[in-house]
């Protein structure tokens, strides 16, 4: 009885399932193919063949290539204060950074021997400075008793005067030597 009721339900939904080839043909023409409006067979396309296995579990090895240009959102032209040679990095590319901070060490050889000459022009001209002004104070006591003549004492005087000079353009020299060497050459 049961095998009897389930023949009796099942081949109708056989023959419904299935149809005929005139009534594929006639939806194909109404513009419905298989699986109506939408489907795959309508106007005039081809079908395409489908291949099924049963479903395993694995790793799927699938690589993607494609081509393109990349650009950035943001670029930040850099240009250094001072020219020389790299000798550390301290950031990575795409490292975010902060205003001010030290991105990389120059070879600072050049700045410690500038430092180094304009100390040792500044000593120079203090030693000459001194000089000048031992022998300026001289001519002038012998000036003014009367035992040097008006050239010897102008002549001493403008030595005197002429080694104030590098005194001070040697200190400056220094100073700003020193401050470049502790600004870029940290």
């Amino acid at each position: 009885m049961k095998k009897s009721l389930l023949i009796v339900i099942l081949l109708p939904l056989i023959f419904i399932g299935c149809g005929s080839k005139n009534d594929s043909q006639s939806n194909s023409q109404n513009g419905q193919g298989f699986g109506g409006p939408r489907g795959g067979g309508g106007f005039g396309q081809r079908t395409t063949s489908v291949e099924a296995q049963p479903v395993t579990i694995g790793s799927i090895s699938e690589q993607v290539r494609s081509y393109g240009n990349i650009k950035a959102q943001n670029v930040v032209q850099v240009t250094p204060q001072v020219s020389n040679r790299i000798v550390k990095i301290y950031v990575d590319l795409g490292d975010t950074v902060r205003t001010g901070q030290v991105l990389a060490k120059i070879y600072d050889a050049t700045f410690k021997d500038q430092l180094s000459q304009a100390k040792s022009q500044l000593e120079q001209s203090k030693v000459a400075l001194k000089r000048d002004s031992t022998q300026f104070t001289r001519q002038k006591s012998l000036y003014d008793r009367g035992l040097s003549s008006d050239a010897e004492y102008d002549v001493a005087l403008a030595t005197f005067r002429s080694s104030n000079a590098p005194v001070f353009i040697f200190d400056c020299f220094t100073y700003s030597s020193s401050r470049e060497f502790q600004q870029y050459a940290r």
